[in-house]
């Protein structure tokens, strides 16, 4: 891990600018929304996206349906920096995976199953939170 970390530090981004470039590879957001997900002033939020904007990372445009409003994007080597980001994690997970043994890999495999099916049943109202907090009561986990 610590590998990557080196490699993406090379562009110098605190944790908030990462953030942010991470909330924005999701799409364009509002000045206001990028304040409001991080729970910052208006101020602090411009503040940030003028250090992106500075990096070449973020650039702003106006909203075409009301050219009052700012809309932040990545720009194209902040859309660069990203998938070399997203790169570097996907190799360090290929070089993890390949450490592992079969009955590992199918271990993970079961596990991961179980975590989509029960995120798919609380996300559509379907669980049971009761029961589950007496099957796991004196689990390890909690």
């Amino acid at each position: 891990m610590a590998r990557s970390l080196e490699e993406w530090s090379e562009i110098e981004l605190p944790l908030p600018q990462f953030r942010t470039v991470l909330l924005l590879s999701k799409g364009p957001k509002r000045m206001s929304e990028i304040a409001a997900h991080f729970g910052k002033g208006l101020s602090s939020a411009t503040s940030l996206i003028d250090r992106l904007v500075d990096k070449g990372l973020v650039e702003r445009t106006s909203d075409t349906d009301d050219r009052r409003v700012v809309l932040c994007r990545l720009a194209t080597r902040g859309q660069d920096e990203m998938d070399r980001f997203h790169r570097m994690g996907q190799m360090r997970l290929e070089r993890l995976v390949q450490t592992l043994s079969p009955e590992e890999v199918e271990e993970i495999i079961a596990a991961l199953n179980l975590l989509t099916r029960m995120i798919a049943r609380v996300s559509t109202g379907a669980g049971e939170p009761q029961a589950t907090a007496e099957r796991t009561r004196g689990s390890s986990l909690f």
